[in-house]
């Protein structure tokens, strides 16, 4: 098992943890939660269409969403967000943000 800390080996940047990547795992982990409405704590409007979310996801993969998060356009007592894209591009954002590394 590799030893887990800061290193100039970019090999050794990919730790493994047992014979899990932990990359690749985080990565999964925080796909699993697309469209998932546990632990969601927005709802992004985009042209009638829902998009349920999770705030320190979108804020950590998006420049974007983290502003959108943090506007006037986010109503913070019903966690309801009104974002100015169609549905189509809020469709291929979402897909990015969630299953890209």
């Amino acid at each position: 098992m590799a030893a887990v800390g800061m290193c100039d080996n970019e090999h050794e940047h990919n730790v493994l943890l047992g014979d899990v990547e932990h990359i690749n795992q985080l990565s999964d982990n925080i796909g699993a939660l697309f469209m998932q409405e546990s632990y969601s704590d927005i709802t992004l409007l985009v042209d009638g269409h829902r998009f349920v979310a999770h705030k320190v996801v979108l804020a950590a993969r998006s420049e974007y969403f983290r502003l959108v998060s943090e506007s006037e356009l986010f109503d913070s007592s019903s966690s309801v967000c009104d974002v100015c894209l169609t549905a189509e591009l809020m469709n291929v954002q979402y897909r990015l943000v969630y299953f890209t590394c």
